[in-house]
């Protein structure tokens, strides 16, 4: 495909996953694309790298420049107006570089962001972000990367940076990366200020990419959770409550292949703050009863699993009506056996705060 683009690669350590992210783009991008590495570590071992590939531009700063900054002056260096965002963690193999483009140039987007895949099990780590009302999460968060709900372009509010492409014009005209926002959100800021002035974000859901989740091995959440403050301080006029929206999509395909009772006794294990919003949406979009409401939260947030058995008390498997869990993931109540066999639970459903409604059943294997 004959398309004038440069790539940028934030890189602060690891070695490891930047060659393999650097050799991933060698192979499925055209031979002249420019690649530019802003390679910025306050030790002087983490930045000596070179790769031996013309096209690939590798700047040092012997500092740390933190994520935005380093955005920022790489997409200053890139020569063309059409700049792709790589981070060092992610992994490219098909035509991820072909699809993505043909979704920017078809959709006229100022932003187009790649549908992240987790590197162990190819479902989706992040395919945009919607808003509850109190949160950001995932929608569609760990369905299979070729789920039909994630395999189709669409509009979001923010998209993540780990791989995406950007209009320079756009990206300048806005002042780029908030430097402010140095260890997290600054992607979601930058989407959210195109938004405000009319321009358009996209995600890609024909473009897959392994997402490893960070390259830097020392924990920064205490300074995300600082700068998430700071985040919203200067955008709470800008984002809007959408995740039903994701919920009656996921409900429409749900209701192709299944029946839904009229009443359900809904088990929240989940540990979202606003959870009446949740069973409220749930009564009008799914348009059933919720006889009573067990609550039994499972923290921490997004609990990889839950052991029903252990979980809840022992006459919630004895009740005749259907149930509707309620999580934080789905996957979270996968390999649930012996409950599985201390109830019958073909009716049950799974909700998540991803906007995901599955089958307890699926969840058994």
């Amino acid at each position: 495909m004959n398309f004038d683009c440069s790539i940028v690669i934030p890189y602060h350590s690891n070695i490891n996953m930047l060659t393999n992210c650097v050799d991933s783009l060698i192979k499925t991008t055209p031979a002249d694309t420019e690649i530019i590495i802003i390679a910025n570590n306050c030790s002087l071992d983490e930045i000596r790298i070179s790769f031996p590939y013309p096209n690939v531009l590798v700047k040092k700063y012997n500092c740390d420049l933190l994520y935005p900054k380093a955005v920022n002056i790489g997409v200053e260096e890139a020569k063309s107006q059409n700049v792709f965002l790589c981070d060092a963690d992610t992994y490219y193999f098909g035509n991820w570089f072909q699809e993505i483009i043909q979704c920017y140039v078809k959709n006229k987007a100022s932003i187009v962001g790649a549908k992240l895949i987790y590197t162990d099990n190819d479902t989706v780590r992040d395919f945009g972000m919607g808003y509850n009302g109190y949160n950001w999460p995932h929608p569609f968060k760990n369905l299979p990367s070729v789920h039909p709900l994630v395999m189709k372009d669409r509009i979001f509010q923010t998209v993540c940076t780990a791989c995406c492409i950007i209009n320079k014009k756009d990206f300048q005209m806005i002042g780029g990366l908030d430097e402010r926002l140095g260890y997290s959100y600054s992607d979601m800021d930058l989407c959210l200020r195109l938004t405000a002035q009319g321009k358009k974000v996209w995600g890609c859901g024909h473009a897959a990419v392994y997402h490893k989740g960070s390259s830097i091995k020392r924990d920064m959440s205490h300074y995300r959770k600082d700068i998430r403050g700071k985040f919203f301080e200067l955008n709470a006029q800008r984002f809007f409550v959408d995740m039903q929206i994701y919920y009656a999509e996921s409900a429409r395909y749900y209701l192709k292949s299944h029946m839904l009772n009229e009443e359900y006794i809904l088990i929240d294990l989940s540990t979202v703050y606003n959870k009446s919003w949740h069973y409220e949406m749930l009564k009008e979009i799914l348009g059933i009863t919720i006889k009573d409401i067990y609550s039994f939260e499972q923290p921490p947030r997004d609990k990889r699993h839950i052991e029903l058995y252990e979980s809840i008390p022992a006459y919630i498997f004895n009740l005749n009506i259907p149930l509707i869990y309620f999580v934080d993931n789905h996957t979270a109540l996968s390999n649930n056996c012996i409950w599985h066999h201390l109830r019958n639970g073909h009716k049950d459903l799974v909700v998540d705060r991803h906007g995901n409604i599955v089958s307890f059943e699926q969840l058994l294997v």
